[in-house]
């Protein structure tokens, strides 16, 4: 996360993910549905800027 290169950790389930797919599944399911209901509220064109920016900046870094 420090190097942005994702959005959110989510958490897997007691046991991990293997030990109850179904509880991991839904935390998967409530995690992209939560990212996608606010990519879905920009204009287009600024998720395609706001996106590149991202993608382009993966990769780069800088101590300091």
């Amino acid at each position: 996360m420090r190097l942005e290169l994702i959005d959110e950790i989510v958490p897997e389930p007691p046991g991990g993910a293997h030990a109850d797919p179904e509880t991991a599944a839904r935390g998967l399911e409530e995690a992209l549905a939560k990212h996608i209901a606010e990519l879905v509220k920009l204009k287009p064109d600024k998720l395609v800027r706001l996106r590149t920016e991202k993608y382009l900046k993966m990769g780069r870094y800088q101590e300091g």
